[in-house]
């Protein structure tokens, strides 16, 4: 990985531009979010909101080497079709390094990626979107961190600190459409305030399905959101549990002017790689 500068930052104390704010977990973020869902970074989450100091204190150096030291998330995405045996596209995007604001679009050959020092008293300031056709890729690493209180009250007992990913975006998004109306999405969150927490799946006929699940990448937790397309002639996986999302359509013989089609978007996360220090 590469090697970053060392350098000192002081912040209001704490080497952030704000002091770290103390949310309720009954805060909404959003129209609609309850919060029924969420995890600090050192895991202490929903299914069992009990913290000991050593978990918030864990949780909290985490949330520094998440902003001060990430350097890429590792994945895939890739989305093709083929029509009547004639290939219509076939795009495939690798990982995602985080550059700077305001640098342009270079695609995931990105020559000004954020390193540590850049991301001083900036609160947004580390993001990568590719400018793909049919593949959408994103990261949002900012200095919204944030000390969770239980029992909905400010000064409620305390889980531990998180990540929020600026405008409900999520920290990180593989999202692949492999047109004919087929998407296979797979993102990491900390809170469900912009996530939809589903009942039991819908009906095949709507077509949209989605699962979300605590998960671990390295030393840091996460809830992960994976959303497919889904319908007749479709093979799909929606596993959020593994960061794996995949919607696939084929059919030979189909009605109007396509006889066969095979066409699949597929996305994955599988890791974050972090700057070193000289």
């Amino acid at each position: 990985m590469p090697t970053a500068k060392s350098f000192t930052v002081f912040g209001r104390g704490n080497g952030l531009e704000s002091c770290i704010s103390r949310v309720p977990l009954n805060f909404r973020f959003s129209p609609g979010s309850s919060n029924e869902m969420w995890t600090t970074l050192a895991g202490v989450n929903s299914n069992n909101p009990v913290a000991s100091q050593d978990q918030i204190d864990e949780s909290l150096r985490l949330a520094y080497k998440l902003l001060y030291n990430t350097y890429q998330f590792k994945g895939s995405c890739r989305a093709y079709a083929i029509e009547d045996g004639e290939p219509l596209w076939d795009e495939t995007v690798n990982d995602i390094v985080l550059k700077k604001t305001g640098a342009g679009d270079e695609g995931n050959n990105a020559t000004n990626p954020s390193e540590p020092i850049d991301r001083v008293c900036n609160s947004a300031s580390n993001f990568f979107i590719t400018d793909s056709q049919r593949i959408r890729v994103q990261a949002r690493i900012s200095n919204s961190i944030g000390l969770m209180t239980h029992n909905g009250e400010i000064d409620g007992d305390l889980m531990g600190y998180t990540m929020f990913a600026p405008f409900f975006s999520p920290l990180c998004g593989f999202f692949g459409n492999r047109g004919f109306g087929g998407s296979a999405n797979v993102s990491l969150h900390t809170t469900d305030s912009n996530l939809q927490i589903e009942p039991p799946l819908p009906p095949v006929s709507s077509r949209i399905r989605q699962k979300n699940a605590f998960v671990q990448l390295g030393e840091m937790h996460f809830i992960a959101k994976c959303l497919v397309d889904d319908g007749e002639n479709y093979t799909v996986i929606l596993e959020p549990e593994n960061l794996l999302a995949d919607s696939r359509i084929q059919f030979t013989g189909g009605s109007g002017s396509v006889d066969t089609l095979d066409a699949s978007s597929r996305s994955e996360i599988t890791g974050i790689d972090f700057y070193t220090y000289s």
